[in-house]
This record gives C-alpha cells, sequence and structure tokens, in this order.
C-alpha cells in the first residue's frame, strides 16, 4: 500500500461519481439547450470541494495524517458521510498502526543487532581469557606432573606396530619417539628420543636412545655445561625378585647436547647410545631362563642423570 493514497483511489473504492455531485446540468428537453454542463444561473462558478481535497491528499503524507485530526476529519466529511467516511477512517487508522508498528519492529531489529554484537564481543573476549587459562594450567599441570629427580620410566606400549613403522616408514619424524619432559635438581629439563628400530650402528639391530637438554625459561640462571653421568636402562619384567635390568651409562663431557641451549631452538642436538640393546635379547620369549624385556607388547626404558655439581 502506497504511503500516499490519492482521491482517485477513494474514487474507486466508493464507487461514486464526482462529475454527478455537484454539477448542474441543462435540461435534456430545452431545445435551446447545448447539453452542456453549467452552472446556476445568478451564483458564480464555484470549485469542487472533492477537488480541493484531491490535491491536498495528492501531497499528504500517512506520516502527517492523523484520523484523529478534526480538520482531517473535516475535508472527508465534506465528500463522504456514513458507512464511507468511517471506513475511509478505519483504513487510515490500520495503515497508521501498520506503520507505527512498523517503525516500532526496525528500532526493536537495531537494538537486538547491537546486543547480539554486543554479546558476541563479550564471548570472544571471554573464550580468549579461558583459553589462555587453559594453557596456562596445562603447562602447570605438566610441571606438577613432571618428575624433578633426574629420573625417569617410560612405558612403550604398541611395540610391534611401532617397530613395523620405524622399520617401514621413509619420514625421520616416524622414525622415533619421544618422552614426557623430567628435570634434574638443579632444574635442567631434558627429554628422551628412542629408536625401536634403531639409528646409525645399530639401525635393524638394536634399539637406540638418546638424550636431548630443552631450552626452558629457567636456563639464564642455570649453570652450563652441564656435566655429570646420564644412565640408561631398559627394565627386566620377569616375575624373579631379583630382576636383571639392562644398564649402560656414559659422561655428558664437552657434547653439544649439554651446552646452553641457544635462544633460536628448542632442543640441543641429541646425544646417547646407538647400541642399547640388541633386537634378539629384547624378542626372546619368557620362557628362557634370562631377563625378558618385552611382555605383553610392552617394553620399559628409563633415564637417571646424576650430576657432578
Amino acid at each position: 500500500m502506497s504511503s500516499n493514497l490519492t482521491m482517485d483511489a477513494v474514487d474507486m473504492e466508493s464507487g461514486d461519481s464526482l462529475d454527478t455531485d455537484y454539477a448542474v446540468h441543462s435540461s435534456s428537453s430545452n431545445p435551446g439547450s447545448s447539453g452542456s454542463r453549467s452552472h446556476v444561473s445568478g451564483y458564480p462558478p464555484r470549485s469542487h470541494p472533492s477537488h480541493d481535497l484531491h490535491r491536498q491528499m495528492g501531497n499528504m503524507n500517512l506520516n502527517d495524517s492523523n484520523p484523529q485530526d478534526p480538520t482531517f476529519v473535516e475535508q472527508l466529511s465534506r465528500v463522504f458521510d456514513g458507512e464511507d467516511l468511517q471506513r475511509i477512517l478505519h483504513i487510515y487508522a490500520e495503515v497508521e498502526a501498520l506503520h507505527e508498528k512498523t517503525n516500532m519492529n526496525e528500532i526493536m531489529t537495531k537494538q537486538v543487532v547491537t546486543k547480539y554484537n554486543d554479546l558476541s564481543a563479550r564471548v570472544r573476549k571471554l573464550e580468549e581469557k579461558h583459553r589462555g587459562k587453559d594453557l596456562q594450567s596445562k603447562i602447570t599441570e605438566k610441571k606438577h606432573r613432571m618428575r624433578t629427580d633426574g629420573k625417569l620410566n617410560w612405558r612403550i606400549k604398541d611395540y610391534d606396530r611401532l617397530l613395523k613403522l620405524h622399520q617401514t616408514t621413509s619420514d625421520v619424524e616416524k622414525m622415533s619417539i619421544v618422552s614426557s619432559h623430567f628435570q634434574t635438581p638443579s632444574g635442567h629439563e631434558f627429554r628422551l628420543r628412542v629408536f625401536l628400530n634403531g639409528t646409525g650402528k645399530g639401525k635393524g639391530k638394536s634399539l637406540s636412545m638418546f638424550i636431548q637438554c630443552y631450552r626452558s625459561e629457567m636456563d639464564d640462571i642455570l649453570d652450563y655445561p652441564f656435566n655429570g653421568v646420564i644412565v640408561f636402562r631398559v627394565f627386566d619384567q620377569t616375575s624373579k625378585s631379583e630382576k636383571k635390568h639392562h644398564k649402560l651409562m656414559f659422561r655428558t663431557n664437552n657434547s653439544p647436547c649439554f651446552q646452553r641451549p641457544a635462544k633460536t631452538i628448542e632442543y640441543t642436538p641429541e646425544n646417547g647410545l646407538a647400541q642399547l640393546l640388541p633386537h634378539d635379547q629384547i624378542h626372546k620369549s619368557e620362557t628362557h631362563d634370562g631377563p625378558v624385556y618385552l611382555k605383553d607388547d610392552t617394553i620399559f626404558v628409563g633415564c637417571e642423570i646424576m650430576s657432578n655439581t
């Protein structure tokens, strides 16, 4: 519905002919009559009331027209009366109510959008805050779980599957597995790297194990190079009371592994034993009298760091 309602539309709605409301015609029985429309003799011609109203309503906007305005009602009553006038006023009232409702909906929509955007921004901030807290909690939890006595015992499950993967992969990153971190009492942080299929001189025939120093937030106050003795173990899993753990040790000396980690790296170059334990000893069955290093597809390895300071 157009917001500018012209009188032509109202005329069509009412079904009246404005041309016959006020015009005075010459009598058709008068021979001298030309049959044309004329005004009453003795009175000046007057403008059609509907024409004035038509011009006024043609420029009238519903925003400026109030069905309860006496001037507006008076203008309409000059042309319409009774049910027609009431119907037109009712239509105007409905249109005005609809217009007001539309305006209110637009205002409410803008308010909802504003509140939604504000809420979304607050949710994003809370998510970022919680992500930071979760990360910090994980770091703290990791620190709490980390051993600080210079020892680490590591259970490696799915031995057969991992060994086959290490034997067949061409991806260097998949040729080994790494342990969790552990610290010495002095605060130096390390991790282990194990090649189940061996590497270097032990490739394809021995279990190889290495150690790496981690660049930690405490490095600036720690003493480097780290000096001590590293002890590697593969644990005996027999049920005997006297177990025969396999143990080899070496000194740190001046290996790059135990120097202060550079700011540009996360871990130092690894150092360790390429031939820690031959495969044929690992794969011996539990029925023999010696130690059992592989049981239920699981092997246990360990490290102990004994500092010279």
